[in-house]
């Protein structure tokens, strides 16, 4: 093996050793998908920062943010501290849970500690990706030679914007020289036109146009437009740098300093986009898209012109309206999103736009904080645990509830023996004569509050079946979670969507948050949309707050609380104390009004249960069991 080939295995060894724990763990919390989703995506993030920012100080920095946001995601998939049961000191899986979500949670702090930033603060992977793309794809000195420490990103981005700006205004020239392999495609009066450069990257037109050229970010069969103004020979001034990728489709179509192009250039644009032969489409994208030239720039009636024209050059937007959602249109609105400052989404369907799914009701509780709900799932498991008789803990919770009639105690202390009979007498303190009624009976009276009566207890809910009334068949349940969901629409500003689930069996069927995909396509248009020059008032409001909360439920913890009040004090919730309403009150009312367990104690064979309490009491079993044989018809 070469000793580069060496160096560059011991280099990616010491990446991958930032995410141990993620790409190394089992984390069986995190779900086979998710975590899948996420090794991948990490490697990919490694391997894109050691071949693009190359620098150990750029790489360090770039990964621990890499590193915040997945671990992040690791974090919120173990249940709360108050769901890891912690009674009971001996049970280790519980304690080794606890362990281990403390671990990934003191290392995520670490982390943020290195990096002087939080995983709340930390916007868009691919804005930041985008951001550091610009800036180190340019040959900019002062940028080039910055050692990256522990800014946050939006510092860090400022401190390269100024040095950038800097840079610029000290630019010597804003003139190019003609290469060879540039072809003037279109040419105006007054010595100005479009050049069509061999290239998808130009460092000449980056100094002087004050941009990255497209540089570091040009791709196979890209090339340039640039318009530009002759100076003298051949020395020509640039105003617009547009890229044309191999399909003939515009990429990003900007002025000078990533500006939008200013409406004097218009005429000239307008002029390159009657172009069939050259341009074929208009696709947008790259830094900073909201500062592209677009078709909406134009009046109405010049916009119409070219499309009549050219009809691709109609933005994806435009084509979903005019001809619905196809192929074609569905990767376009996908690739919209890449280059959005919008978090991602599951799917883009015909009616409606799939933008986050749970797997369970509990998955969703957890992701969004909702704790009436994650109080309801928890009981619930508990239910299940009882119902089960899974562990030692279920039965003694089970007896703890059992209230047992004198009679039944009788009925089961008549079938042991003599001599247990003296021993338990003793034992309870009990002066009684076990060899009749009124002494079986006085023992009977008085072994409830002992640890023979626990026993018997116990012995009795291992015996006997019975009948257990889930919460889950409660019938208010239903209408508790649909409030839950009702207050968590009133509580976001997403207010076009909604939640879509199987009503008859909700605690199993995934959960999907839904948009109309007429309203997604509106939402995702007003994302690109910085001021107020707004289309439609609704989707503006929802692009940009879905954009600063990274989340499309957006939900307001406090919001959602007065909503859950609201909507508790109507009609059909008349019967809850309303002046007691709180995020719990109904499902309080539903647990009270959920009885656990029915037992039947007609069906209750006193032998069977006298034989269980024999075995757990743990007498001298030979004479007695024998006995107890005898009674139960086994022996004769």
């Amino acid at each position: 093996m070469l000793i580069s080939e060496m160096i560059e295995l011991m280099e990616a060894s010491k990446y991958d050793a930032m995410f141990e724990r993620i790409l190394g763990g089992k984390l069986e919390f995190a779900g086979d998908d998710t975590l899948r989703l996420m090794k991948e995506n990490i490697e990919s993030e490694i391997n894109w920062a050691r071949s693009f920012l190359k620098r150990e100080d750029r790489i360090v920095w770039y990964l621990r943010l890499i590193k915040i946001y997945y671990t992040n995601i690791l974090y919120q998939r173990y249940p709360k501290d108050e769901n890891i049961d912690s009674t009971f000191p001996d049970d280790a899986d519980n304690l080794a849970l606890a362990k281990e979500k403390n671990t990934v949670g003191r290392d995520l702090k670490k982390t943020e500690i290195k990096a002087n930033t939080s995983a709340r603060s930390i916007d868009s992977l691919n804005r930041i990706k985008q951001e550091l793309t610009h800036y180190l794809g340019q040959d900019i000195a002062s940028i080039r030679d910055y050692i990256f420490s522990n800014e946050p990103p939006q510092v860090l981005f400022e401190k390269l914007e100024d040095l950038e700006s800097e840079w610029q205004s000290k630019i010597g020239t804003e003139t190019v020289q003609i290469q060879d392999g540039d072809d003037l495609v279109m040419k105006f009066d007054g010595n100005m036109g479009w050049w069509l450069l061999d290239r998808g990257g130009c460092r000449d037109e980056a100094d002087a146009m004050g941009h990255c050229g497209n540089v570091p970010s040009q791709k196979s069969g890209d090339s340039i437009l640039s318009f530009r103004t002759q100076i003298e020979g051949k020395y020509w001034k640039p105003h617009l740098t547009f890229i044309l990728d191999g399909n003939g489709y515009l990429g990003e179509m900007k002025g000078r300093s990533n500006d939008k192009p200013a409406e004097k250039y218009h005429p000239y644009i307008i002029a390159l986009l009657k172009n069939e032969k050259l341009i074929k489409g208009i696709k947008g994208g790259g830094y900073m898209p909201q500062n592209n030239f677009s078709l909406d720039d134009l009046d109405e009636r010049d916009r119409e012109e070219l499309i009549q024209i050219n009809p691709n050059l109609m933005s994806v937007f435009d084509k979903y309206k005019k001809d619905g959602l196809t192929p074609e249109i569905t990767a376009g609105l996908e690739n919209k999103l890449y280059d959005s400052p919008l978090p991602g989404i599951d799917s883009i369907e015909q009616e409606e736009t799939i933008l986050e799914t749970w797997d369970d009701l509990e998955r969703l509780a957890n992701d969004l904080d909702i704790e009436p709900l994650t109080e309801l799932i928890n009981y619930i498991d508990e239910e299940d645990n009882i119902k089960s008789l899974d562990n030692k803990d279920s039965v003694q919770e089970l007896a703890d509830e059992l209230d047992v009639p004198v009679d039944l105690y009788y009925d089961i202390l008549e079938k042991m023996s003599t001599e247990q009979l003296k021993n338990i007498a003793d034992d309870i303190e009990v002066d009684a004569d076990v060899t009749d009624f009124n002494g079986i009976f006085k023992i009977a009276d008085n072994i409830d509050k002992t640890e023979y009566g626990d026993t018997i207890r116990r012995a009795i809910v291992v015996t006997q079946d019975f009948k257990y009334d889930s919460i889950k068949e409660n019938p208010k349940l239903n209408d508790f979670i649909e409030t839950i969901f009702q207050a968590i629409y009133r509580s976001s500003r997403n207010y076009h969507g909604s939640f879509e689930y199987d009503k008859n069996n909700i605690f199993e069927t995934k959960i999907k948050y839904v948009m109309p995909t007429d309203n997604f396509v509106d939402v995702l248009r007003e994302s690109f949309t910085d001021s107020d020059d707004y289309e439609y008032e609704d989707a503006f409001m929802i692009a940009h707050d879905v954009r600063y909360n990274q989340t499309w439920t957006g939900m307001d913890n406090y919001e959602f609380k007065e909503s859950l009040k609201q909507l508790s004090g109507k009609e059909k919730y008349s019967d809850f104390d309303q002046d007691d309403i709180d995020t719990y009150s109904e499902f309080s009312k539903i647990i009270e009004e959920t009885p656990k367990v029915k037992f039947d104690f007609e069906k209750l064979k006193p032998i069977d249960v006298a034989r269980q309490a024999t075995k757990m009491i743990q007498f001298n079993e030979s004479a007695e069991l024998e006995r107890l044989n005898i009674l139960a018809g086994i022996k004769k």
